[in-house]
């Protein structure tokens, strides 16, 4: 690593820059008015000045404050209050819907290990009530492992979701360092459950630069796709704040366009690799392509 990696200052190719409008307002405006949370600003999303003037978002339910610790994440994990305001956050996310006439639109959550299903009927409830709108969005859920409850992941799917995404994030060998809490093996199982229920698209997403060989990283793209998973996308990891683990190496662009190719080579349907991809980044788009494939 070298010095300016260790100082965490960031190469250009991984700036991203857009200009303040008045439709970022307006979202950012929408979203302090009725309280929204969404993992754009949780995590500290360096898409979210384009995604918000695109009026795209990320919908953070099941409250702002994660059960787990992992390492990259910029998700809040104090200890307080168990959150539990979920239909305020369902009738803010409807309020959203209607006002930017939302087309697409993505739900993720913090881990919550402390409710009995993890979450999963919240889930549930707020896809069929999406679904159920005059103009129904497409809907894509990011969930967590719900810690191996299979019936919960079940309960999810059953709610026909137009995507279901679980991101893998890295590596096995590092999953104990950056995913706490986690399991490489219950991960893959997520994406085997989902791709074999035919109900839902499955999406996964890996970040780089945390330790990871390239190697490696093939070898795991071709886990994720053996396992049913139809759409990848592959980013940079970016440290959000000093307390995440540090960048541990910047991927190259002239990289991320081998591991584009390497992803296509292994069978995804839609493989997007680069520097300042996020899962839900252009997710309507990715959706869109995968669908185009299938039919």
């Amino acid at each position: 690593m070298n010095e300016k990696q260790k100082h965490n200052k960031h190469p250009d190719w991984v700036k991203v820059r857009y200009r303040p409008s008045k439709t970022i307002d307006e979202v950012e405006d929408f979203l302090r008015k009725y309280n929204v949370h969404t993992v754009c600003s949780s995590a500290l999303c360096p898409n979210r000045g384009v995604c918000f003037n695109e009026k795209a978002m990320t919908f953070l339910i099941l409250g702002p404050r994660c059960t787990r610790h992992c390492s990259f994440c910029a998700v809040d994990k104090s200890k307080r209050e168990p959150y539990m305001e979920f239909e305020r956050d369902a009738q803010a996310i409807f309020k959203a819907v209607e006002k930017f006439n939302l087309r697409y639109v993505t739900l993720t959550s913090p881990t919550r290990d402390d409710l009995p299903d993890g979450g999963a009927s919240v889930y549930a409830d707020l896809i069929r009530r999406l679904k159920s709108l005059p103009n129904p969005p497409l809907v894509e859920a990011l969930i967590p492992d719900f810690d191996g409850n299979w019936d919960a992941l079940n309960l999810v799917i059953d709610s026909m979701p137009d995507v279901l995404a679980h991101n893998l994030e890295t590596v096995s060998r590092l999953y104990y360092r950056v995913k706490k809490g986690a399991d490489w093996n219950r991960s893959l199982e997520v994406l085997k459950i989902t791709s074999s229920s035919g109900k839902t698209i499955t999406k996964s997403a890996f970040i780089v630069g945390l330790g990871e060989t390239l190697p490696e990283l093939s070898d795991a793209l071709t886990e994720a796709r053996k396992a049913g998973c139809e759409i990848m996308v592959v980013g940079q990891y970016l440290r959000p704040t000093k307390t995440q683990m540090p960048v541990d190496r910047y991927v190259t662009p002239d990289e991320f366009k081998l591991i584009e190719q390497a992803g296509r080579q292994t069978g995804f349907k839609v493989m997007l690799a680069a520097p300042t991809y996020r899962s839900s980044f252009k997710a309507e788009e990715a959706y869109n392509l995968a669908v185009k494939k299938t039919i």
